[in-house]
């Protein structure tokens, strides 16, 4: 008897201590509530509750099931559509843009680029600005110094 008392017991608690940790999970974050989602998989679906924490969603969900995010912005008569690649882009091409360019590509969709070519010394700063922590811009990657034939294009 006592050891199905204390399997009881240690179930209880195993199931408190679940059920706490995943209501402070599901307390955090942010809810984008009432979207219409577009799924490149399942088609559109209307009145849904997207929840995110930092760049992940953790919860896709009919936008009538109760949510107790700590932000939620209402998507009502909105479109949620996945993060846009941009698979051919120069970062280092234009001086004056190279500031402005990160929350260019974002305010278009574009959560991913990739650079096709450019002079490293001038890209990497550049990179590695788009990589900081604290940095509002899209995931970064680049293939180096553009190779060129014969008939030079880009010079160096």
């Amino acid at each position: 008897m006592n050891h199905h008392k204390s399997l009881l017991i240690l179930g209880f608690g195993l199931w408190v201590w679940t059920s706490s940790s995943f209501s402070a999970e599901e307390s955090s974050g942010t809810a984008i509530t009432n979207v219409t989602i577009i799924d490149a998989l399942n088609g559109t679906r209307e009145n849904q509750t997207v929840v995110f924490k930092n760049d992940s969603i953790t919860k896709i969900q009919n936008a009538s099931e109760k949510i107790q995010e700590l932000h939620t912005i209402n998507g009502d008569g909105k479109f949620l559509i996945p993060g846009l690649w941009d698979f051919h882009v120069h970062l280092s091409y234009e001086d004056s843009l190279i500031d402005q360019m990160p929350a260019l590509l974002l305010s278009y969709g574009i959560t991913s680029v990739r650079d096709t070519g450019g002079l490293l010394d001038k890209l990497l700063p550049i990179v590695e600005s788009m990589k900081k922590p604290d940095s509002v811009a899209p995931r970064v990657f680049y293939s180096g110094p553009l190779l060129d034939g014969r008939d030079v294009v880009y010079d160096g």
